[in-house]
């Protein structure tokens, strides 16, 4: 269907507005950004800015949500494209690294709200939805791939790898090297090797250790819900 001239308006609005804050978050940082700056930035009235976003941290979660979206989007062609759990999961996530790389210096700002009181953390009751649709994206990486896990601990690997995955951004956040090389060799080396470790899993002597495995995850799921 064809979108009306005002809803195109609209959008366009949004994204200007939202393209305004990223600047001046990348600029001045998040906690010294006002509203206004933001609006004055963007060309529209303070009243415009706060008719789409009401605060800050949802400019915030916008971007997050843009983000799963183009992450998503890219994901159905990668799932088609590659059959190996390694090839996959490397895909997701330097894709999504590859998305947040212009905004990397005001991430390493936002690094510090992990705390799951703040709206922004990715790990607070506001980022719930895209938590679990990015690890929605994990469990269909899986599908399919031919890795076979214990079925004790099959349930919980999405959201294990999804916490791998948040360590893997924040040690991008602080890496040095040329291009982010490091993070590339890391992601490569640690994925073989929980490669191996999942296949493993099925192995009647690891029985104890994937128990545990369990009880961990059960813990960190139900702190997170």
């Amino acid at each position: 269907m064809k979108q009306s001239p005002k809803t195109k308006k609209a959008q366009a609005t949004r994204l200007q507005i939202m393209e305004a804050a990223l600047d001046l978050f990348q600029e001045r940082g998040f906690d010294q950004t006002t509203m206004r700056d933001i609006a004055q930035k963007a060309k529209v009235a303070l009243g415009a800015a706060y008719y789409y976003f009401k605060t800050k941290q949802e400019l915030v979660l916008a971007f997050y949500a843009d983000t799963q979206a183009a992450a998503e989007e890219h994901h159905r062609d990668s799932l088609v494209a590659q059959s190996r759990f390694k090839e996959r999961m490397q895909d997701i996530v330097w894709y999504r690294l590859e998305l947040l790389r212009p905004y990397r210096s005001f991430l390493s700002v936002l690094a510090r709200h992990v705390d799951p009181s703040h709206a922004i953390s990715p790990f607070s009751p506001e980022t719930k939805d895209l938590r679990e649709r990015s690890i929605k994206m994990i469990a269909e990486a899986l599908e399919g791939s031919g890795l076979k896990p214990s079925k004790t601990i099959a349930p919980h690997l999405p959201h294990l790898l999804w916490l791998y995955q948040m360590g893997l951004v924040f040690f991008w956040l602080c890496d040095n090297s040329k291009d982010q090389q490091n993070t590339r060799r890391l992601l490569d080396i640690s994925l073989k090797v929980l490669q191996t470790v999942i296949r493993m899993s099925k192995n009647p002597l690891l029985r104890a250790t994937n128990k545990g495995i369990k009880e961990l995850m059960e813990i960190i799921e139900a702190n997170m819900s």
